[in-house]
């Protein structure tokens, strides 16, 4: 069916790049290890996670990406508009 979503339960955690261009290396934790303190986590319902590198303002060697982040909450008609 058209416009049938099925969101998943997810938690989603990353370092604002505003944070990200204060430190000179940043090493991503390991799976098994916890989220560090000063990252953001949001918990929620989702029905679409788009994440690319580069865009129009960085260049794709600067470690930066762009997400795109759909929450359940969302209406319909937001949604296809």
């Amino acid at each position: 069916r058209v416009g049938t979503c099925h969101p998943l339960r997810a938690r989603f955690s990353f370092l604002e790049a505003s944070e990200c261009g204060k430190r000179r290396e940043m090493k991503l934790p390991k799976l098994q290890h916890e989220v560090p303190r000063d990252w953001k986590v949001i918990e929620d319902d989702f029905l679409l996670v788009y994440v690319c590198i580069g865009g129009l303002v960085r260049r794709t060697n600067d470690g930066a990406f762009h997400v795109l982040v759909v929450r359940k909450s969302i209406s319909r008609y937001k949604l296809i508009k």
